[in-house]
């Protein structure tokens, strides 16, 4: 009978130590304090001529007090027939600069397809930037390289590092 006195403290202990020693998941809602979270939002983003420029939609989006937004699951779709999705990207609304993180997938109206690891897109000046490795695929052929920078609306790629080209055979009888 003694022996259930001394096994019930000992459970207890046990739980408070195993659930004790958890680490908390990170969350989004962590990494800053925040203004305001949106669900399965859409948003569009007008020209000045009053057109609509791009569209964004995410599963989520967190809009955090230092001017900086969080989303998670977007996809962004440009009139100019750009789509660019991923997981988890942070936008500064100072500086336009969108960093995205992960896998990223590029589509452009021309049929060029893109996938790499990780964007960083200076909206300002128009250039978008990966250090990491990519593998771009279109009509005229596949290009891989260590990093690239995409200028014009991402119409013109600038390769770099071990760049490695299987080209259309169309292509080279022009």
């Amino acid at each position: 009978m003694w022996i259930k006195w001394l096994i019930i403290p000992a459970v207890i202990v046990s739980l408070i130590v195993l659930f004790s020693d958890r680490e908390e998941l990170p969350s989004v809602l962590d990494e800053a304090p925040f203004l305001r979270v949106a669900s399965n939002i859409n948003l569009f983003e007008y020209s000045e001529n009053g057109s609509r420029s791009l569209s964004i939609s995410a599963r989520e989006i967190v809009e955090q007090d230092d001017r900086r937004a969080v989303l998670t699951d977007f996809e962004l779709s440009g009139s100019n027939g750009l789509h660019i999705r991923g997981t988890h990207a942070r936008y500064d609304f100072e500086e336009a600069l969108l960093e995205i993180d992960g896998t990223v997938f590029i589509e452009t109206a021309e049929g060029m397809k893109a996938i790499l690891d990780g964007l960083s897109w200076d909206r300002k000046s128009n250039v978008a930037y990966t250090d990491n490795p990519l593998r771009v695929e279109g009509p005229q052929g596949i290009i891989e390289a260590a990093g690239a920078r995409f200028h014009q609306n991402f119409n013109l790629i600038r390769f770099s590092g071990g760049v490695h080209a299987k080209i259309s055979p169309d292509m080279v009888r022009s």
